[in-house]
């Protein structure tokens, strides 16, 4: 039988077929094409990678290490010598090991670091909203830190530093105020807000809470498996299941780096600022028994506010181990308050990364910000430039929470955003304020960006009223921090910013010969620089930053610059000021505020400063946070192996050179800190003091000497009573013996109580070599000569070099 029903038309289907035969052809060429792609910007990347380490590593040895023609070695040289290095742990096997010494020292820095938060987290609490963890606990600390600083020096400057309960019951008084300061200061309250209107996408808002728990996971807990190392933002890095166990070592080497930083600054200083400012101004406020005036050393009448817990710590040591032994063990707790400042600044980096690039990006950033060398040489050292860097990017972290639409001064929440900007304007204050009282730089790098940022923010009210709270809250948080120092230094001196602005301010201490010397020596370039600010001497600074500076990670370096162009990859909206894309998800707008900021700190540093390589390592913690985002983009869109791996190495870099001492640090991390310090006065053991020193404590008892120092200033570790002079001040010497009689001389020696005469002629040759900071014309080695001839002194032997060093005795 004959079927006559029509037959189906096919034709449907052989188009579908077609179709579906035509999209696998175009899926497997648009793969093919992303396969392309990728293989060329991993072949890019790693040769503009190998090229620029090749660069890097054909500058000057990290050791100073040359051939037999005197001629450095490069620093290929140096990473095969880094692991030889070991044996400085036990101070190259001349002394006994320890490890539990460090204990008391650990703890009683970190206890204060707990007061600290105490007192600072009632002032942040409710501030700052959408923070993570890691972020809130280091803001609190900060600003607890800011605090504790300006009430030592209150106590100080009242000269009530002779016995330790009237700083116990101010910082007593703190606490109480801080915990009642959002009843007493209702208007800074921070209530809940209703979202406006034109307020954030609920998918950005998930977005934003699902990055808040990623760096949740910086603070702490186990990295041995992958999810503690990576959340839902790192989706990317998980898909590689080749490198997991490369990001697994990502945080491994952080907290390894973070244990170094902290073992590390329980040993003695030894580098020339801190023995000579640092911790020898503290030390004399703690034996006056207050904060005044000092007129033979210049840098401790400036803003001193990361030393004040070097004081409070020295206060507190005494207590425990007596006045002749408190200075020295305090001066250890100092130094791991100055190197906690880093950890902090990790924090703050590590939290914020991760919640805009997730959890593993915030690891790298913490890791690759205390992976600089210049990092770890200034926390360990104790000089101060961390803690500088620490401020200024909190600063600009809570800055970032101001996010207010400009049209909430017509809607029904203004005052809501009005109590809100208020309070986020006064912690950020506190910070800003904590900056300019670390360094005169501070008061550029933080408190003039924060002005600009605070106009910009209450030019979207119209209320008289909250544009007067605003600007109260920015001078409240000034008067708790910097305020203090800059009215001290115009009381006692007459200049705010005393040495600086001379001219305008004069200054007590100073003349017109000093002045100059001073502002010579700092001026852009140094006292000899000619054409400072010629392309030339730009390119010399662009070549110091990025790659012949021994304080550079290039891992680090390489990233940042890598930010820029993947920056311009993603087109406007990089480049736009937008806190969300039109699909809803965050923008990386704050890259944009984040290079502004770099560029503002390099402009600053290379305009206005001498261009040492310090004072440009408040910008680290930026380039980190940059570095960090570029290697997600590169392991999103290129490589992950080529990320992680960068990353990583950057982090085994820094541990290298921490370990090794290539970062110009001590690494006697195993040696007891009582033979450390027993090395001042014992001259048959070596160590980081001076011979000179030395030699004054094991010969010359402390009761019964007092030591009039010529020429030198590293005056810290001397246990005798001394008087001395910074190349910038007049010495007491000068005064006494400069054109006097015999007679003149030998009475002013006996009236000062000075028992020795100590001249260091090296250190007065260096001073007065071309370029450096220049001393006076006296002494000469005639003016000696003639102290010996009219019998005021008598030379005794020290068994140094007398061309470098001479000791004499008073008749």
């Amino acid at each position: 039988m004959t079927n006559n029903s029509p037959k189906p038309d096919n034709r449907h289907a052989r188009k579908r077929n077609a179709a579906s035969q035509s999209g696998r052809v175009g899926g497997a060429s648009a793969a093919s094409r992303g396969f392309s792609y990728r293989a060329t910007g991993c072949l890019i990347l790693l040769g503009s990678l190998l090229a620029y380490l090749f660069l890097f590593l054909r500058q000057p040895s990290l050791f100073g290490l040359s051939d037999a023609d005197g001629e450095p070695f490069d620093r290929f040289v140096d990473l095969l010598v880094m692991p030889g290095l070991a044996g400085h742990f036990l101070g190259d096997g001349s002394l006994s090991i320890a490890v539990w010494d460090r204990v008391p020292i650990l703890l009683a820095g970190l206890a204060w670091l707990g007061l600290a938060v105490g007192i600072g987290w009632p002032v942040i609490k409710g501030g700052l909203s959408g923070i993570s963890r890691p972020e809130s606990f280091a803001i609190a600390a900060l600003v607890g830190l800011a605090l504790l600083s300006t009430t030592t020096l209150l106590v100080g400057w009242a000269g009530a530093l002779g016995h330790i309960a009237p700083l116990a019951i101010s910082i007593g008084v703190l606490g109480v105020g801080c915990w009642l300061l959002p009843v007493m200061l209702g208007r800074f309250a921070a209530p809940s807000i209703a979202v406006p209107p034109d307020g954030p996408s609920r998918a950005s808002g998930d977005a934003a809470q699902g990055a808040a728990g990623d760096a949740h996971a910086v603070a702490g807990g186990s990295v041995g498996s992958l999810e503690d190392v990576v959340g839902d933002s790192d989706a990317w890095l998980v898909r590689h299941q080749a490198v997991v166990w490369l990001a697994r070592l990502v945080p491994v080497a952080t907290c390894l780096l973070a244990a170094i930083y902290l073992w590390g600054s329980c040993l003695p200083a030894w580098e020339f600022d801190v023995v000579e400012y640092h911790m020898q101004a503290p030390k004399e406020f703690y034996q006056a028994g207050k904060i005044d005036f000092v007129s033979h050393n210049v840098y401790a009448n400036m803003p001193l506010g990361v030393e004040m817990h070097t004081l409070a710590a020295m206060m507190i040591a005494r207590e425990f181990l007596g006045a002749q032994e408190g200075w020295w063990w305090g001066a250890l707790v100092g130094k791991v308050i100055v190197a906690s400042y880093s950890l902090l600044a990790a924090a703050v980096l590590g939290g914020f990364i991760a919640r805009h690039c997730g959890r593993w990006a915030g690891w790298s950033a913490a890791g690759l910000l205390l992976a600089v060398p210049g990092h770890v040489h200034v926390a360990l050292s104790g000089l101060i430039d961390g803690a500088l860097g620490a401020y200024c990017l909190a600063v600009i972290v809570v800055l970032s929470c101001l996010d207010i639409p400009r049209g909430a001064a017509n809607t029904a929440t203004r005052s809501v955003h009005g109590l809100r900007i208020r309070r986020i304007l006064l912690i950020a204050s506190v910070l800003a304020g904590a900056a300019a009282a670390t360094k005169y730089p501070g008061l550029v790098f933080s408190v003039i960006p924060l002005g600009l940022v605070a106009v910009y923010q209450l030019a979207k009210f119209r209320s008289a009223s909250t544009w007067g709270w605003g600007l109260a809250a920015v001078l409240l948080g000034l008067a708790l921090t910097c305020l203090p120092w800059y009215l001290k230094n115009a009381t006692l001196t007459g200049n705010p910013v005393y040495p600086l602005a001379y001219g305008l301010f004069g200054g007590s201490g100073l003349d017109e010969a000093s002045a100059l010397q001073w502002s010579e020596a700092h001026r852009p370039g140094g006292s000899n620089a000619r054409n400072v600010y010629s392309p030339g001497r730009l390119l010399d600074s662009l070549s110091q930053l990025t790659y012949a500076s021994p304080f550079v990670n290039p891992a680090v370096i390489f990233l940042a610059a890598c930010s820029i162009v993947f920056g311009w990859r993603r087109g406007r909206d990089w480049f736009a000021f937008r806190q969300e894309r039109q699909d809803g998800s965050p923008s990386d707008v704050w890259q944009r505020y984040w290079w502004l900021s770099l560029l503002w700190i390099l402009a600053v540093w290379w305009l206005a400063t001498h261009r040492i390589d310090r004072f440009w390592l408040p910008a680290v913690p930026l380039l980190a946070g940059l570095a960090a985002s570029s290697a997600v983009c590169i392991g999103r869109w290129v490589s992950a192996s080529l990320s992680t791996a960068v990353v990583l190495g950057g982090l085994v870099y820094g541990v290298l050179t921490a370990l090794s001492g290539a970062s110009q640090i001590d690494n006697r991390f195993l040696v007891p800190l009582a033979e450390l310090h027993q090395q001042a006065r014992d001259e048959s053991q070596p160590g980081l003091v001076s011979p000179l020193t030395v030699w004054c404590n094991a010969n010359l008892e402390p009761q019964a000497s007092k030591l009039l120092l010529i020429g030198e200033a590293k005056a810290f570790d001397f246990e005798a009573p001394i008087l001395y002079a910074t190349c910038f001040n007049e010495n007491p010497g000068e005064k006494w013996l400069r054109g006097q009689v015999a007679e003149s001389q030998l009475k002013a020696l006996r009236q000062g109580e000075v028992t020795h005469v100590v001249v260091n002629w090296q250190e007065i040759e260096r001073y007065r070599s071309p370029g450096n900071y220049g001393f006076s014309a006296w002494p000469t080695r005639a003016d000696t000569e003639q102290w010996l001839t009219d019998a005021v002194v008598e030379e005794v032997d020290t068994g140094l070099d007398p061309r470098s060093v001479q000791v004499f005795r008073v008749q």
